[in-house]
C-alpha cells in the first residue's frame, strides 16, 4: 500500500492514433526526444503498448480510458451506437456522454469533493457534473461541429466574369473520424462500391473527400470605387458565412510584384480585417457575420495565400473553418470559453481538405500544428489558473496523420516518400505535446500517456465488410442475407427479404421478429441462423486470392469473453484477418502489419511510478483509471472493470 495517495495530482494525456510500433524506429533515430526522456523518467511495457478494448475505435476506447470500464459496461460499442429494438439502420453518435452507462473518473472525483479539468476528450460532452471544467469532447476536435463558416478554397482570375459558390458535401457519417455536423441520430442508407462508382466515378475512399471544402470563384479587375487611393491595386470578392456574405479583397504589389491580399468588410472601410502574403498564413482575422434573423455575431478565421501570378491576374487561397466567437457552447462553465478566447485568441480548427496533393497535405498539417498548440496552451492555462486534482487531455494529432497518409506509406517513389515524411511530422508534433508533461511531473503530478488505438497500413480493404461508418452491404448480399431493391431510382434494403445485416465495424444483426421493427426471422430459427451465418463468414473467401477475410466470429454468449455484452452489441461480433482489416478497429487489438499496428500507446512517469523501467506484464486500457485513483488516494468509479497496475509502481 506504499503507493496509495503518493501523487498530489494526476493527469492522463491521450494522443489519438499513436502507434507505438510505428514510433519505435523514429524513437531510435532520435526524432522523438521528449518521448525518450519520458520513458527514461518512467515505466512502460516491452512494446510500449497496452491492449485496447474491442472494437478498437475512437469513442469506445476513449470512454474506456476515462471510466476504467469495458464497452460492455459503458455501452459505447463502436464509432456509432445501436440499441436493440431500434430499426437496424438507425444509429446514434458514439461521442455523447449521455450514452455512457459507466461512471467517469472525473464524476467519481466530483462525488468525493475534488475538481477536474477535461479537455478534448471524446465522449465527455455534455457535462456530467458541476466540479469539472470541460472543453468540448463532443467529437474529434473542439468547436468544429459549431463552426461559423466552412473551410474553403478561393480561386480568382481576370478571365472570370462572375462570382460563384460551390458548397462542400456534408460528411455527417464521421468517415475518417472527421465530424463537422453535430448529428445525434442518423438513418444509414445503402452505400456500395458499385453504387459510389456509378454515381461519382470515384472509389468509396475518394468520394469521402470529393467536395470536402467550399469552392469560391471570383473575377479579378482593377480596383475602383474605394474610399481611399488604391494606387495600382486590383480587387476581387471573398465570400464568407457559408457563401451568404461578401468581403472585398485588394490585391497589392511590392516592387511591382503582386504578393499580398487585404480583406475588407466593404469598400468604405478604412482598415482591413486582415491581410495575407504569398506563401504565408494571415494572423487570426476577427470578422462579424450576419445571422438569418439579421443579428450579428463574431467569427474568426485565417487565410493562406497559396499562389498568385506576378501581375496579380490570378490567385489561389485557402480559408479556414471560422470559430463562432459569441457562442458559450461546448465549454463548461460557459464563461471559461470567453476567458480562454480572451487570453489565447480564437482557436484555429484543423483542415480535412483532401489527400491528393502536396499543397493540401501541407495545409492539413499546418492547421494541425496551429490548432494543437492552441489546445496545448489552453490546457496549460487552465492547469495554472484553476483548482484541480485530475486532468484528462486529448489531442487527435496522429489519427489525422494516419487517415491522410497510412494508405500511402508503402507506395513507390515520391508519393510514398511524401506520405512517410508527413506522417513523421505528425509524430514529431505529438512529441512536442509530450514535452508539456515535464513541468507538471516536477510539480508532483503523476502522468500516464496513452492512445486509444494505433493504425494499420491498409492491406486489402475492398471487401464490403467491417466499415464503422456505414451499413456493410457487399459480403452479406453475396451470402444472401441482405437483399436490396430499387425504390425511386435508389437502392434500398428490402426488409421483407433481409434476414441479417452487417452494421458498423464488426456487428451482424439478425432481423428478428418481435425485436426489430422490420423483423422476419422467427425466434425459433434464431440460433440456427446465427450458426449458419458464422459458418458462412468463416468459409467466405476473398474473390481475387481465395483467402479467408474473417478471423473470428462470436455469438452473443461468446462475446462476453471479450467484454462485449448488453443492448448495444449485435447478434454476432466478428474480426477481420490482419491483411483485410481497415486502418483501425475491425481486427484484434494486438494485431500488427509490417511496421504498423493497432496497439495502444502506454507509458507512465511521475510520483509513485517506477523510473527507467520496463515491466513484462500485459496492461489493459481499463487499468489506467484505477491506477491513477490509487496514486491519488481516492475511490475509483463504481463501475470500474480494471485493476491497479501494481507492477508499474515503485516499492
Amino acid at each position: 500500500m506504499k503507493g496509495l495517495g503518493k501523487a498530489k495530482k494526476v493527469m492522463m494525456i491521450g494522443i489519438d492514433g499513436f502507434d507505438p510500433i510505428y514510433a519505435k524506429p523514429l524513437l531510435d533515430a532520435g526524432k522523438l526526444p521528449n518521448m525518450k526522456r519520458f520513458l527514461e523518467m518512467g515505466v512502460t511495457t516491452p512494446l510500449m503498448s497496452m491492449q485496447g478494448a474491442m472494437p478498437t475505435y475512437t469513442p469506445p476506447n476513449w470512454c474506456s480510458m476515462a471510466t476504467g470500464a469495458w464497452p460492455g459496461t459503458h455501452g459505447i460499442t463502436c464509432f456509432w451506437n445501436h440499441t436493440l429494438g431500434d430499426p437496424l439502420d438507425k444509429l446514434s453518435t458514439g461521442f455523447d456522454s449521455q450514452k455512457c452507462e459507466a461512471e467517469y473518473m472525473h464524476d467519481a472525483l466530483a462525488n468525493q469533493g475534488l475538481n477536474s479539468i477535461v479537455v478534448g476528450w471524446p465522449t465527455t460532452w455534455p457535462p456530467t457534473n458541476e466540479r469539472t471544467i470541460l472543453l468540448d469532447g463532443s467529437g474529434i476536435h473542439p468547436f468544429i461541429t459549431e463552426s461559423a463558416d466552412y473551410e474553403k478554397f478561393v480561386i480568382c482570375d481576370e478571365t472570370f466574369d462572375k462570382v460563384t459558390f460551390k458548397a462542400h458535401i456534408a460528411n455527417d457519417s464521421g468517415a475518417e473520424c472527421f465530424v463537422t455536423e453535430e448529428v445525434q441520430e442518423k438513418k444509414f442508407g445503402v452505400t456500395t462500391t458499385e453504387h459510389t462508382q456509378k454515381v461519382t466515378g470515384l472509389s468509396v475512399d475518394e468520394s469521402i473527400l470529393e467536395g470536402a471544402a467550399d469552392e469560391i470563384m471570383a473575377p479579378i479587375k482593377a480596383a475602383e470605387g474605394w474610399s481611399f487611393d488604391t494606387l495600382d491595386a486590383k480587387e476581387t470578392i471573398f465570400l464568407v458565412n457559408n457563401g451568404k456574405e461578401r468581403r472585398y479583397a485588394l490585391i497589392k504589389a511590392e516592387d511591382g510584384i503582386y504578393n499580398t491580399v487585404e480583406v475588407y468588410v466593404n469598400k468604405k472601410a478604412e482598415n482591413p480585417l486582415g491581410k495575407v502574403k504569398l506563401g504565408e498564413w494571415s494572423e487570426m482575422i476577427y470578422d462579424e457575420f450576419t445571422k438569418d434573423d439579421g443579428s450579428k455575431f463574431g467569427a474568426a478565421y485565417r487565410l493562406r495565400l497559396l499562389k498568385m501570378s506576378n501581375d496579380g491576374s490570378s490567385l489561389y487561397m485557402y480559408g479556414s473553418f471560422a470559430t463562432d466567437m459569441n457562442s458559450e457552447d461546448h465549454v463548461y462553465p460557459g464563461a471559461v470559453r470567453k476567458e480562454l478566447f480572451k487570453e489565447l485568441g480564437a482557436p484555429l480548427m484543423w483542415s480535412n481538405c483532401g489527400r491528393n496533393d502536396l499543397e493540401k497535405n501541407t495545409i492539413m498539417y499546418e492547421t494541425m500544428v496551429l490548432s494543437c498548440r492552441w489546445i496545448m496552451d489552453a490546457v496549460d492555462y487552465l492547469m495554472e489558473n484553476k483548482e484541480w486534482s485530475l486532468v484528462l487531455q486529448g489531442l487527435h494529432i496522429i489519427d489525422q496523420g494516419n487517415h491522410a497518409h497510412l494508405t500511402g506509406i508503402h507506395l513507390p517513389g515520391e508519393e510514398g516518400e511524401m506520405n512517410r515524411e508527413f506522417l513523421e511530422k505528425y509524430y514529431i508534433l505529438a512529441d512536442e505535446y509530450i514535452s508539456r508533461a515535464f513541468k507538471w511531473i516536477d510539480k508532483g503530478v503523476a502522468v500516464i500517456i496513452a492512445s486509444d488505438h494505433g493504425g494499420l497500413a491498409v492491406g486489402d480493404d475492398s471487401n464490403e465488410l467491417g466499415d464503422a461508418w456505414k451499413l456493410n452491404i457487399g459480403v452479406m448480399q453475396e451470402l444472401g442475407y441482405t437483399v436490396l431493391k430499387e425504390e425511386n431510382g435508389e437502392q434500398v434494403i428490402d426488409w421483407s427479404k433481409t434476414t441479417a445485416i452487417a452494421q458498423r465495424s464488426q456487428y451482424i444483426y439478425v432481423n428478428l421478429k418481435g425485436r426489430d421493427p422490420e423483423g422476419i426471422v422467427d425466434p425459433a430459427e434464431y440460433e440456427a441462423l446465427v450458426e449458419k451465418i458464422i459458418d458462412d463468414l468463416y468459409n467466405y473467401r476473398e474473390p481475387k486470392t481465395g483467402r479467408r477475410i474473417v478471423g473470428m466470429a462470436l455469438d452473443r454468449e461468446e462475446m462476453e469473453s471479450i467484454n462485449l455484452y448488453g443492448p448495444h452489441v449485435g447478434d454476432i461480433f466478428y474480426t477481420m484477418t490482419r491483411d483485410f482489416a481497415h486502418d483501425q478497429g475491425n481486427t484484434m487489438p494486438t494485431v500488427s502489419r509490417g511496421e504498423t499496428s493497432i496497439r495502444c500507446l502506454f507509458m507512465a512517469a511521475g510520483p509513485g511510478f517506477k523510473s527507467n523501467s520496463i515491466i513484462d506484464k500485459k496492461v489493459e486500457i481499463v487499468d489506467l483509471v484505477p491506477t491513477l485513483c490509487y496514486l491519488l488516494g481516492v475511490e475509483p468509479p463504481q463501475t470500474v472493470d480494471g485493476g491497479v497496475i501494481y507492477q508499474i509502481l515503485e516499492d
